[in-house]
């Protein structure tokens, strides 16, 4: 399966990637200040699934998932 990026996805299902060399960027944190617009658009777009957990200090932290498995992370700033 080719390796997926922004610049040459071609409409395949986002691919699992099961390891990563030293240095490549594997996991990803959204801050933003409209987790709900950020919820709807990466769901729609990526096909993710989420699931919110509550942070020790405050608001969720929502899990995204595709394929049941976990791909990144997203919280209100």
């Amino acid at each position: 399966m080719p390796q997926w990026s922004g610049s040459n996805h071609t409409g395949e299902a986002m691919p699992e990637i099961a390891s990563y060399r030293a240095g490549t960027f594997c996991w990803a944190d959204l801050c933003t200040v409209d987790v709900e617009a950020a919820k709807r658009f990466y769901g729609n777009l990526l096909g993710w699934t989420m699931e919110e957990a509550p942070m020790p200090d405050g608001g969720p932290y929502t899990m995204t998932r595709i394929r049941g498995k976990d791909v990144a992370g997203l919280y209100a700033m």
